[in-house]
């Protein structure tokens, strides 16, 4: 059973294949309708909006919503937790890139959403995002942003937002809001250049240098890779008695 002082969540659940949203309140579960639709998400505001007001004691179980935090506040954090993280070396470089790249655009003065409160921060503003990533092009090379490089972004976001509920700065209905967006399908954005084979004459000449360089057991596993198609951790976990 739910606790008694637990604030409603908008959640989601499936019964004879529609979704629909509920939420509870004081133990008691509420249908709230059509999942992620318009009336659903009015109900769950006016049930949030009076359970705050009627409950003065939300402070005391850690679920008021400091206000003051904007959107652009939030990513400012956020960005600087995912640099200190890869600081302490829990985290590669690559990934802490792609973090802070997500904030970035999360704040980009274009879109207008760095001013404002991050617990109104919502899947529209999310999916406008999504939108404007897709005409969006790498600074790097000037293609186009790949489906699944969006994908990503997007979800880095959405991981922002997860940190921030558990420091307290948005409430958990911010990140369930967040989790009715969905990502982008095959044809809805450029999608990545299928990875071509490695000529085998490179593989054979790869393999004759490390031989020279004194790794003959490297190269035999580059030469078993190249004739059975299988993984490196395949190559790694391979038994004499399986050959």
């Amino acid at each position: 059973m739910p606790r008694k002082h637990t604030e409603p969540i908008y959640s989601k659940n499936v019964a004879k294949g529609r979704p629909y949203a509920y939420c509870y309140l004081r133990g008691k579960r509420i249908s709230l309708g059509a999942y992620g639709s318009p009336d659903s998400w009015d109900r769950f505001q006016r049930i949030l909006a009076a359970y705050q007001q009627e409950d003065p004691g939300l402070a005391d179980y850690g679920t008021s919503v400091p206000q003051a935090a904007t959107v652009g506040e939030l990513a400012l954090q956020y960005a600087e937790h995912i640099k200190r993280r890869h600081a302490h070396g829990s985290l590669c470089k690559d990934r802490m890139e792609k973090s802070v790249f997500a904030m970035k655009v999360l704040t980009r003065s274009c879109l207008g959403f760095a001013g404002i409160p991050a617990e109104r921060f919502g899947p529209k503003a999310l999916k406008s995002i999504q939108e404007h990533l897709i005409e969006g092009r790498s600074p790097r090379t000037g293609k186009l942003f790949a489906r699944t490089y969006i994908n990503q972004t997007i979800d880095d976001i959405r991981r922002g937002f997860r940190w921030a509920v558990s420091e307290e700065l948005v409430s958990g209905n911010v990140l369930e809001r967040l989790k009715a967006v969905s990502g982008l399908r095959a044809g809805q954005a450029r999608e990545t250049e299928a990875r071509q084979p490695v000529s085998p004459a490179l593989v054979e000449a790869t393999a004759v240098h490390l031989e020279a360089d004194g790794h003959p057991g490297i190269a035999g596993a580059l030469r078993f890779m190249r004739w059975t198609g299988c993984r490196p951790d395949e190559v790694c976990r391979l038994q004499l008695g399986s050959i």
